[in-house]
């Protein structure tokens, strides 16, 4: 089954030069050109906290457990090493797809992170396709906590701040526009659709497009 790795993250502002520069010439690269991952997109709020929202595609759930990938986390490059002393607030789960519907990539995602199970699984599989019909919405994603994760304290990991937080499911709607976004933000803030429920709590973000990455042997 396919899966993604997604993450939320803060930066500390004396540590958003590096970062930045992290990301774009070094992190996403090296990350996407590990064998089993498909793709990466980075996002960027205005607005929330946390800041930046980032996914990467994978084969299935054990690439983010496999031996390449572990190398890179127990062996961070100097630049990765120094990125981690900035991050904050990072929220981390290797995930499932559920379901998707939709063939854009849109220019903002709005995500809604669910920190507790969704109670009806097959009603939020249902409403995927539904949102994907509105206008100005380019894809949906429905994204469920794997059963595998990747393996915890890694040295990677421990050169952050805290230990990383995870969610249980997220849906991401692409958008084509940020009103089309804030359209559907409104809708999920106020309506409430029944096939979102949860236990537990839920946080809604707008986040712009910053860039991609496919690989090198795409």
């Amino acid at each position: 089954m396919t899966a993604v790795l997604v993450l939320w993250n803060d930066c500390a502002p004396d540590g958003r030069e590096h970062y930045e520069r992290w990301y774009a010439r070094e992190h996403i690269l090296e990350r996407v050109d590990i064998p089993g991952f498909r793709f990466g997109r980075r996002f960027e709020s205005d607005t929330v906290s946390p800041r930046f929202f980032t996914y990467y595609e994978v084969d299935t759930a054990d690439v983010l457990s496999s031996p390449a990938y572990m190398e890179r986390q127990q062996n961070p490059t100097p630049a990765t090493t120094k990125a981690m002393a900035s991050f904050r607030n990072m929220n981390r789960t290797v995930c499932d797809v559920a379901a998707v519907a939709g063939t854009l990539s849109g220019s903002h995602v709005v995500t809604l992170r669910l920190d507790e199970p969704l109670l009806d699984i097959a009603a939020a599989r249902s409403y995927v396709p539904i949102v994907a019909q509105r206008d100005g919405v380019a894809r949906v994603h429905l994204w469920t906590v794997a059963q595998l994760q990747t393996p915890g304290s890694t040295h990677e990991m421990m050169l952050r701040d805290r230990p990383d937080r995870s969610i249980a499911s997220v849906l991401a709607i692409e958008c084509i526009r940020q009103t089309d976004a804030e359209a559907i933000t409104s809708d999920l803030r106020t309506q409430h659709p029944s096939a979102l429920l949860t236990a537990g709590r839920s946080e809604i973000g707008i986040y712009n497009f910053l860039c991609s990455y496919e690989g090198r042997s795409r």
